[in-house]
């Protein structure tokens, strides 16, 4: 696998909330390190699907967790909400996985927080969000638009942040090693740069 520039900060993201998950008391099975010519899978007779990055258990329960990172969140000005996310076909793997092998699943982000002063795009502090699929579901949409094909060359699943628990993480006990090293974002909106940040990350569940 080429090892971009991006596939480097998914790789510390990984790294630096496994290390997290685990000072928390979890078991962590690295099914990300799985080799199968490509991105890891859940095989059958007829078919196979993405694997999340790892299977974590503790006191007699296991969980599926995929995770994700991002340099920023966005604002979607359309549906007046932060936004992340990820290719519709890994959205759709992921819940036939966990329906498959009957084991919960979540999706978290790591949101690094940039901030671009030259435009005028604001930061927010360095955090994590995490849903299981059901919630993370109650604000999903699938996005197929031409603008959404030509940006990210494939359909996405777009995420409302409300859904998920956020955990900040500057002040987080159990973290190794230097935060991961975020990617300088491509893309700014007109109406982003005119946005000032919250006081407080903290966006309330519905």
């Amino acid at each position: 696998m080429k090892q971009t520039e991006q596939w480097q900060f998914g790789r510390e993201v990984e790294e630096y909330v496994i290390a997290w998950r685990k000072y928390q008391g979890l078991w962590i099975i690295r099914t990300h390190a799985i080799s199968t010519g490509g991105a890891p899978m859940l095989e059958g007779y007829d078919g196979k699907d993405i694997l999340p990055d790892v299977l974590s258990g503790r006191d007699g329960g296991a969980s599926l967790l995929e995770i994700k990172g991002k340099s920023r969140i966005t604002w979607n000005a359309k549906y007046q909400r932060y936004e992340h996310g990820i290719p519709l076909k890994n959205w759709l793997s992921y819940i036939r996985v966990s329906e498959k092998l009957g084991i919960e699943c979540a999706l978290g982000f790591y949101d690094a927080g940039v901030e671009d002063r030259q435009r005028g795009l604001p930061g927010y502090p360095h955090c994590y969000y995490e849903a299981n699929l059901e919630n993370a579901a109650k604000g999903m949409r699938e996005a197929r638009d031409p603008g959404t094909l030509r940006s990210f060359k494939e359909p996405m699943t777009f995420f409302d942040m409300r859904y998920f628990k956020l955990t900040p993480l500057s002040d987080a006990t159990g973290l190794k090693g230097a935060k991961p090293t975020p990617l300088t974002p491509k893309t700014i909106r007109s109406w982003e740069t005119k946005l000032t940040p919250p006081q407080e990350r903290q966006l309330p569940l519905i």
